[in-house]
């Protein structure tokens, strides 16, 4: 049994956080047979030492985890057992009690026996915020990160905005839609969702309002309206603080993306490693030959087709056939679970990737879609 203590988020019964992570990497050490108790010094560093004795063993080298953790030994035989686990198991023994019983207030219990039973160390807590509600919110350094954040020079935003033309002009071509309302409706989709177009995620860019949040849909559809007028009103083009025409107009910002502290975020799982490229290949290989079969058997278009496929399969099953077969997986780098936003503008990117193929595997063995969708593909094997 090994202990650590540290931050996590629950998410749909799954938990992610640095400290799952050591936690998972601390079962495997030789230092830890089968039988023995084993913390960490997060945890050392928090219980009380006069209730449970510890030796040290030292740093040990986790997988995937760039520091030493030093880690202590729990003996059993050097215990100085009290009358706080008799009381803290009675404790237990009622919570499972009060559960099973549907007559019972739960709540209302368990603070009656916890006045009864004064457990030092043991205290009523407010109801924490759900992971739903923790996760949706932006953190107040978050927020002030990206206010305090520069604005790109008028290069880079014209660079961003020819990569996102050539991405409109491209479906617009493919779907035969209208291009100026393919162009509106493609970045106010992607400002609200992901807070930036896919040029700007490439240049590592965001827009924010006011307040340092990303848009909702309707400011980023009215943005997006704006966006079409920006060359009528060209002589406003970046006078006021940088800003273009549709900034002033919905009192926004384009700033670069800040650098986040990981301890605000959820910490990707790190110890799995990144898949080579030979064996993406293969995967995408037959699940190539999936897609064309069910366009030849069914006589359905090509490209809804393969959007539906990636799509459906990495949001529900995280992989697709082809990656199941060599135990690959598509991970969200901010450690959440891959949204359907995501997934479906990851499928997309997958169909444009050989234009953007000066894109592969810059920046730690990631593909285009990868980096404009903050995922990596990691093996299980």
């Amino acid at each position: 049994v090994v202990i650590n203590t540290g931050d996590v988020t629950i998410d749909n019964n799954d938990i992610f956080g640095e400290a799952v992570n050591v936690t998972a990497r601390m079962e495997g050490l030789h230092c830890f047979p089968g039988g023995t108790i084993g913390i960490s010094e997060s945890t050392y560093l928090l219980m009380n030492r006069n209730e449970i004795i510890a030796d040290l063993i030292g740093p040990q080298q986790l997988k995937g985890i760039p520091i030493p953790i030093n880690v202590f030994h729990v003996p059993l035989e050097k215990q100085k057992l009290n009358a706080i686990p008799t009381r803290l198991l009675d404790l237990v023994e009622m919570v499972v009690q009060t559960q099973q019983s549907e007559s019972i207030d739960f709540d209302k219990e368990i603070n009656s026996f916890l006045e009864k039973n004064k457990i030092e160390g043991v205290q009523t807590v407010q109801k924490p915020e759900t992971p739903k509600q923790a996760m949706s919110e932006p953190s107040k350094n978050e927020l002030e990160s990206f206010l305090k954040s520069p604005q790109p020079p008028i290069p880079i935003r014209f660079k961003s905005f020819v990569l996102d033309l050539l991405i409109v002009i491209l479906f617009s071509v493919i779907l035969k839609a209208n291009g100026g309302l393919f162009l509106v409706l493609y970045c106010s989709l992607m400002w609200w969702a992901l807070g930036a177009s896919v040029g700007q995620k490439v240049f590592k860019m965001s827009v924010i309002t006011s307040d340092g949040r990303h848009p909702s849909f309707f400011h980023a559809l009215v943005r997006g309206m704006f966006f079409l007028l920006t060359p009528i009103f060209f002589f406003l083009v970046f006078l006021g603080k940088g800003r273009t025409f549709h900034d002033l107009v919905t009192n926004t910002s384009v700033v670069f993306t800040p650098t986040l502290n990981p301890k605000e975020g959820i910490s990707p799982d790190q110890s799995l490693a990144d898949s080579s490229l030979a064996v993406r290949f293969k995967s995408f290989l037959i699940d190539f030959l999936i897609v064309f079969l069910f366009y030849a058997v069914f006589h359905a278009k090509g490209i809804l087709l393969a959007v539906l496929y990636f799509s459906g399969l990495w949001y529900f099953r995280k992989a697709t056939l082809g990656q199941m077969i060599f135990n690959l997986e598509i991970v969200n780098m901010s450690g959440k679970n891959l949204t359907f936003i995501q997934v479906f503008l990851r499928s997309l990117l997958v169909i444009v990737s050989p234009i953007f193929f000066f894109l592969v595997f810059l920046g730690e063995r990631r593909l285009v879609q990868d980096l404009i969708s903050n995922t990596r593909v990691v093996s299980r094997s």
